[in-house]
C-alpha cells in the first residue's frame, strides 16, 4: 500500500503567513495563520513551521515530505526554510501578485459563501420561533373559543 505524504504550503497573506498542511488529493490536515511574516520575524516563522509540521504529523500519522512557499519573498526564503526544516522547499509555480487572493476570491461562485453550515441548519432557529408562535396563537384561539 502506497503511503500518503503531506505537503505544507506557506503563503504570505496580508501582514502574516497562512499555513496549510494537506494531502495530494486536496484534503487539509491543518490550517493556521501566523501573525509574523518573513519581513517582520523570519526566525519566529521558522519555529512555527517546525511546530506545525510536528503537530500535523502527530495528528495524522503521515509525514510532511515537501514545503511550498508563496509570496513576495518566497524565492529568497526557500533556501533558508529548506536548511531549517531539512525538507525540499519549492517556490509556488503560480506567479506572485499582491492582489492574488482578492482575484481568486472574486472568481468564486456567488453561491459558495464559504459557510459550511447547511441552509437547513441556518434557518432552524427561525423555524423554531415561527413554530412556537404558531402553537401559542393556536392555544390562545382554543382558549378563547372555550371561554364562556
Amino acid at each position: 500500500m502506497k503511503r500518503t505524504k503531506l505537503a505544507l504550503l506557506a503563503a504570505e497573506t496580508g501582514p502574516g503567513i497562512t499555513l496549510v498542511v494537506g494531502c495530494k488529493d486536496g484534503r487539509a490536515c491543518l490550517g493556521r495563520v501566523l501573525r509574523n511574516s518573513w519581513n517582520t520575524d523570519p526566525d519566529s516563522v521558522g519555529v512555527d513551521l517546525t511546530r506545525s509540521i510536528g503537530f500535523a504529523e502527530q495528528q495524522s500519522g503521515l509525514t510532511v515530505s515537501s514545503v511550498w512557499l508563496f509570496g513576495a519573498r518566497a524565492q529568497e526564503m526557500a533556501p533558508r526554510v529548506e536548511a531549517l526544516l531539512k525538507l525540499p522547499a519549492k517556490v509556488s509555480p503560480v506567479p506572485y501578485s499582491p492582489f492574488y487572493w482578492a482575484e481568486q476570491a472574486a472568481r468564486l461562485p456567488a453561491e459558495e459563501d464559504g459557510n459550511f453550515i447547511s441552509i437547513e441548519s441556518q434557518q432552524a432557529p427561525s423555524r423554531r420561533r415561527f413554530r412556537n408562535l404558531t402553537v401559542f396563537l393556536l392555544c390562545l384561539l382554543v382558549w378563547r373559543r372555550w371561554q364562556p
